[in-house]
């Protein structure tokens, strides 16, 4: 488990919006909740790395959607 804590968050919706002091948890590689003041899981004692992300902007993984097969060479 990590928890990403005291994140400044931007994603893409309608237009482009944020989150500022809001947690992350990621159980598994995914993002199972986004919300503030989350606490370490308990049944992961030992296991639970928690970052602080105070000074950090969080951004969604970058997918590039649009892509010419005959650009793989270039």
């Amino acid at each position: 488990m990590i928890l990403l804590k005291n994140c400044f968050y931007i994603y893409q919706s309608d237009n482009v919006r944020s989150l500022e002091g809001f947690d992350i948890l990621i159980r598994e590689n995914r993002i199972e909740k986004i919300a503030k003041d989350i606490g370490p899981d308990k049944k992961y004692v030992g296991k639970n790395r928690v970052i602080d992300c105070s000074t950090i902007v969080v951004v969604p993984g970058f997918v590039n959607t649009h892509h010419h097969f005959y650009q793989v060479l270039t």
